[in-house]
């Protein structure tokens, strides 16, 4: 039997202020982007190592093992991708000549590694189709809309050794 009286209704992520947290890269590959000009870009996947927990609107919540996702897309409009990414080399101690064709390199060199980094959350309405077609937003029995939080790699300021684990056992 389980027992979910005590859980939250709520069912979203918690929005988490901007701050800079303990992370582990636990997804990295190259993809190209959706856009027009289908730009090639890395695909982070991060998971949240530390704090463990967070006070939130006065309560306590878990957020180790929350996970974020985030693209460095190398348009060449600017610099900022390769700023991105020359943080990123330097936090996991990955060489400044990085080869995004061979996903063997991406794994060996950044999967499994600690940074330290800042998370933004980026909070996202829940919406639907109304009756015309129209998207609206979903709204609680308040007349509230429901949101959720997506989470985005900020700035890259450092490795965190604490929390690298080997690349080959970062579940996939």
């Amino acid at each position: 039997m389980i027992d979910v009286s005590n859980v939250s209704s709520g069912g979203s992520r918690p929005y988490l202020s901007k701050a800079v947290r303990s992370l582990r890269i636990i997804g990295i590959e190259k993809r190209v982007s959706a856009s027009a000009n289908h730009y090639d870009m890395l695909m982070i996947k991060l998971e949240i190592c530390a704090p463990e927990s967070e006070t939130i609107d006065g309560k306590t919540v878990k957020v180790a093992g929350l996970q974020a996702n985030d693209n460095i897309v190398f348009h060449g409009k600017n610099d900022i991708p390769l700023q991105q990414l020359r943080g990123l080399c330097a936090a996991a101690k990955a060489p400044m000549q990085v080869d995004l064709d061979n996903a063997a390199f991406l794994r060996t060199n950044f999967l499994g590694k600690g940074i330290r980094a800042e998370i933004k959350t980026e909070p996202k309405p829940l919406m639907q189709v109304d009756d015309n077609g129209a998207p609206t937003p979903v709204l609680d029995d308040a007349g509230n809309p429901i949101s959720d939080n997506n989470y985005r790699l900020g700035r890259v300021v450092g490795g965190d050794d604490r929390f690298t684990i080997a690349p080959e056992t970062v579940p996939f």
